[in-house]
């Protein structure tokens, strides 16, 4: 969340008149702009709040090893969801597409059979938010 204040400094001032962190970050769903709030105060509490939970409410998803699994030929990884069910997303290997998935529960087990890097990538669920992609597992 970014308030760019009017009668501010000079540099406020000129981030305030130009917008360019915005023009920057354009497209991201999780950021908000204020302008004209004096001083650099930023906006009142209720709009702070609504970004707060606009954020939060952004379907996300973890790669999580399951433990006590692993066999000679696989590994055993759950995939945890946070938002509405129910979600699909896409798992990449190695920056590449590897299969896509749809999960009605926030959790669903998948078994690997390839060496990779692998990350959950185009999560979505019942809103209308994109979702975060995964951090990556070895």
């Amino acid at each position: 969340m970014f308030s760019w204040p009017n009668l501010d400094s000079y540099w406020y001032q000129k981030e305030h008149d130009s917008m360019i962190t915005q023009q920057y970050y354009a497209g991201l769903s999780n950021c908000n702009y204020f302008y004209n709030y004096i001083y650099h105060s930023f906006p009142p509490c209720a709009t702070a709040d609504s970004f707060c939970m606009r954020v939060n409410a952004i379907p996300k998803a973890f790669i999580v090893p399951i433990e006590n699994e692993c066999r000679s030929d696989s590994m055993h990884i759950k995939v945890a969801l946070c938002g509405a069910a129910p979600y699909h997303f896409d798992l990449y290997k190695d920056s590449v597409f590897f299969n896509s998935y749809i999960s009605y529960n926030d959790t669903l087990p998948i078994s690997i059979f390839e060496e990779g890097i692998y990350q959950v990538k185009s999560v979505v669920d019942a809103s209308p938010n994109n979702g975060i992609d995964s951090k990556n597992i070895l």
